[in-house]
């Protein structure tokens, strides 16, 4: 909208010069063409982000989905070759890790290049792509993570969903069992955490943490683990010396 608004502010000063001076014609046509050249080549840069391929949808035979948080799109952000975009339609398919975009010709789904993607936000939650490092902990590979905190210390997830599939009362049901794991980054290296035993050991045995407190998890929660692995990265972040 920002590049559209942009051309059409170039076009209209183009023709209030021509009302103020209609003999600097030259003025005016250098203007109009320097204006659409500017236009399209935004919009070929805005459209260079719909260059993947088609994706192959699943027959969903249950309310159960592949995707993260919701089968409906979300209006996104995404860095793509190392250029920015919002307002994008995204959904992030969780079995494949594919992050899929909405055709804008037919409204197909639609494979984003993995290699071309840096990170992307769906409905706030931001994924980065973490690369092949040695600082990796043993069960780490290359893709896409979410932030969970990103201070000194950092905490990222990994989502995965499993698919299978299973026959009950003879139909074929397809489901996707999500499973979460979680690394902090502790200045050096990533380690596996699953609480505060393991938050603490990754911070260094000899060190003497204080102990948190403030901890409240809401009751009705659906991931509780995490919820308090935030609160304890956040509380060591704050209240511990540089690593």
């Amino acid at each position: 909208m920002q590049k559209a608004f942009y051309f059409i502010s170039l076009v209209s000063i183009s023709f209030l010069a021509l009302g103020q001076d209609t003999q600097d014609t030259t003025f005016l046509k250098a203007s109009v063409v320097y204006a659409e050249n500017t236009y399209h080549a935004a919009l070929n840069k805005q459209l260079n982000i719909y260059s993947g391929r088609d994706f192959k949808t699943y027959s969903q035979t249950s309310e159960e989905h592949p995707y993260f948080l919701s089968d409906d799109w979300a209006i996104g952000t995404i860095v793509y070759e190392s250029d920015f975009y919002k307002e994008v339609p995204l959904l992030f398919d969780l079995t494949t890790e594919k992050v899929i975009s909405e055709n804008p010709f037919n409204g197909a789904k639609m494979e984003l290049v993995y290699n071309k993607i840096d990170r992307f936000e769906i409905d706030n939650h931001v994924f980065v792509k973490l690369l092949k490092d040695p600082a990796f902990a043993s069960e780490m590979n290359e893709g896409f993570y979410e932030i969970l905190h990103d201070g000194h210390l950092k905490l990222y997830a990994k989502r995965k969903k499993d698919f299978q599939k299973r026959i009950k009362d003879n139909k074929l049901l397809m489901e996707f069992d999500e499973k979460n794991k979680y690394f902090l980054f502790n200045g050096n290296t990533f380690v596996k955490v699953t609480g505060k035993k393991s938050i603490i050991k990754a911070l260094g045995d000899d060190k003497k943490l204080p102990k948190p407190s403030g901890l409240k998890i809401n009751p009705n929660s659906n991931n509780k683990v995490e919820d308090k692995l935030i609160f304890l990265t956040k509380f060591y972040d704050l209240n511990t010396s540089s690593l």
